[in-house]
């Protein structure tokens, strides 16, 4: 990786052509990828806090499982909760009534807050001064939009300056404290570059801690049965949240569906961990059993989600990708499957 980061800029954009080639995805596509894998070699090499760290979501299953072919432009990373004193009887779920709990969700959310202004993000900047030639243009700053404060922004130095509209030249680096992570793992991570060209990188694996796919599988798919309940009076759903059908498609493609099926025990500790940590008031939790689950949109949601899968894939998908009806028509076998 460091090799890559070495070169002029003419050869980074050839490298980056030669492997958009060979993978399918747009030029820009395949930069990102980049430094995204080098933004997450950073985070789990930092001192006093890369041991607490662990990768989630869509992107560790591309990156770390290989389980979808599906580009990922956000790192979702769980900082422990026992890391920021909020274990044991300390943690919201132990709280003895619920005003306690939404008092320790509070406490949890500033001390993680600190903890990534403060604390990550000096370690980070400290640590990407050390590793890129002082010729590159970059920046690290906190996420103005993210309400939370639990978010940095990596800009990275890129060698296409027109890059297409959808895909920013940002690495989102989304942190939290809320996410439980068993069962999880370390797992070998390397860029696409490397994969086309391993000759280049002799540095190019490195192993963080990543979530198992069972668990991701049923947090996106009770995230899609919480979306199906939204009122038009709430706020939009964000763009690209059509991702997490063609993750579902492709987790049950490859027996990961099979997989959490026969945990139920799994299912049900996501479900309670949800109603303490990710509670929407406008969801009713108790039809998150079998029987009730919910995952295709309902009719007059439709055509948002079809826009939306629109618009990812020019320059969100490579290899071969399914249209949105053979999607839904997955997803629905599976939630028929499961609810019978």
């Amino acid at each position: 990786m460091n090799h890559f980061v070495s070169m002029p800029d003419d050869r980074r954009k050839l490298v980056c052509e030669q492997t958009a080639a060979r993978t399918g995805l747009v030029a820009s596509s395949v930069e990102k990828d980049f430094w995204v894998s080098w933004a997450l070699r950073e985070l789990f090499s930092l001192p006093a806090w890369g041991e607490h760290l662990t990768f989630k979501g869509g992107t560790s299953l591309s990156k770390g499982w290989k389980l979808i072919e599906r580009f990922s432009e956000d790192i979702d990373i769980v900082i422990a909760r026992d890391a920021l004193g909020f274990a044991g009887k300390e943690a919201p779920e132990n709280a003895e009534s619920n005003k306690q709990k939404r008092k320790r969700l509070e406490a949890l959310k500033k001390a993680c807050q600190k903890c990534v202004n403060e604390e990550v993000l000096s370690l980070l900047l400290e640590s990407i001064q050390k590793s890129l030639p002082d010729r590159l243009k970059w920046r690290l700053e906190s996420d103005p939009e993210d309400v939370d404060g639990q978010t940095l922004l990596f800009t990275y130095p890129t060698v296409f300056p027109e890059h297409p509209d959808y895909l920013r030249q940002v690495v989102k680096i989304e942190m939290g404290a809320r996410s439980d992570t068993d069962p999880s793992v370390a797992v070998d991570i390397q860029s696409l570059i490397a994969e086309s060209f391993p000759g280049m990188f002799p540095d190019r694996r490195f192993q963080v801690r990543a979530v198992m796919p069972v668990r991701t599988f049923w947090e996106k798919a009770m995230l899609l049965h919480e979306e199906t309940f939204r009122p038009p009076s709430k706020k939009k759903r964000k763009r690209g949240m059509a991702r997490h059908y063609y993750d579902l498609f492709r987790l049950i493609n490859e027996g990961i569906a099979a997989e959490a099926i026969l945990d139920i025990d799994l299912f049900f500790r996501i479900v309670e961990h949800r109603e303490v940590y990710f509670k929407y008031t406008w969801v009713d939790y108790k039809t998150l059993m079998p029987g009730s689950l919910r995952l295709i949109p309902l009719e007059e949601q439709l055509s948002d989600w079809y826009a939306d899968y629109a618009a990812m894939q020019v320059e969100m998908f490579y290899g071969e990708v399914p249209d949105f009806d053979k999607v839904l028509q997955v997803v629905e076998g599976f939630q028929t499957r499961f609810n019978q």
